[in-house]
C-alpha cells in the first residue's frame, strides 16, 4: 500500500480541549483547591458540550487533579503541602538520570540550545513576572531531556511537572516580591560542558531540591 504523501494534521479533540484549559485553569489558580466543578459551566466556559468534559474530567481525576466520588460533587484536588517533598524528591531523582545520560549524547548544538535557554531565564528572572520564569526554567530543563532521549523520564517528568507547577504558582507566585532566585542553571551547564555525568546529575538534583526547600518554607510560613 503506498504511504500517502499528504502529511495527517491531527486536530485537538473537544475531549483533548476540554482536559487541557481546565488542567491550565487548576495549575494557575484560577480554579482554586476543593472548588466544586459543574460540568454544565464548565462546558460553556471552555465553549463545547458536556460530555467531553465529563470524559475530561475522568482523565483530570486520573492523574490527580480532580477528585470524582459517586454522588458527590466533583472538586478541584486540595493541595497538600505534606506532599511537596514527594512530588520534588522524585523529579529531582528522575531529571538527575536524565541529565547524567544526557552528558553522554550531547553535542555541541545542544550545548549551544542550553545555554541559549539559560540566557533566556536569567531574563526572564531579571523581568520578575513569575508565569514567564516558570515558562523559562521548563523550557531548560526540556532540553535535558529532549537530549537524554529517554520516553520513560520524560513521560513521568511531564506528567510530575503540572503538579510541581501547580505548587510553585501557589506558593511562590504569591510571593514574588520576597523571594531571591538563586541561578543553579550555570551549575548543571558547567558539568554538561565538562562532561561529567556524576556533577550534571547532582546539580540538577540540586536545582529541584531547592526549589523544594523554598516552596515549603513558603507553605510553613502562609499556614502560621
Amino acid at each position: 500500500m503506498p504511504i500517502p504523501k499528504t502529511k495527517i494534521i491531527e486536530k485537538e479533540t473537544s475531549k483533548d480541549k476540554a482536559y487541557r484549559q481546565i488542567r491550565d485553569w487548576i495549575i494557575d489558580g484560577t480554579l482554586e483547591p476543593n472548588e466544586k466543578l459543574a460540568e454544565t459551566s464548565l462546558a460553556q466556559a471552555v465553549g463545547i458540550s458536556r460530555t467531553p468534559v465529563r470524559e475530561a474530567l475522568l482523565k483530570l481525576n486520573e492523574v490527580g487533579f480532580v477528585i470524582l466520588a459517586t454522588g458527590k460533587m466533583t472538586r478541584v484536588a486540595p493541595l497538600d503541602a505534606s506532599e511537596t517533598a514527594n512530588l520534588f524528591l522524585t523529579m529531582s531523582s528522575l531529571e538527575g538520570i536524565a541529565a547524567a545520560q544526557a552528558v553522554g549524547q550531547l553535542k555541541a548544538a545542544d550545548l549551544d540550545r542550553l545555554t541559549k535557554r539559560q540566557a533566556a531565564y536569567e531574563k526572564a528572572v531579571t523581568g520578575g513576572h513569575w508565569q514567564q520564569i516558570f515558562k523559562a526554567d521548563r523550557a531548560f530543563h526540556e532540553v535535558i531531556l529532549q537530549v537524554a532521549d529517554n520516553p520513560y523520564v520524560t513521560q513521568f517528568s511531564n506528567q510530575l511537572y503540572g503538579h510541581i507547577l501547580r505548587v510553585e504558582t501557589h506558593y511562590l507566585a504569591q510571593q514574588s516580591g520576597q523571594l531571591v532566585l538563586d541561578d543553579r542553571h550555570h551549575d548543571v551547564l558547567t558539568a554538561m560542558k565538562n562532561g561529567v555525568a556524576l556533577d550534571a546529575k547532582a546539580a540538577i538534583e540540586s536545582d529541584w531540591l531547592a526549589v523544594m526547600a523554598q516552596v515549603q518554607s513558603v507553605a510553613t510560613t502562609v499556614s502560621e
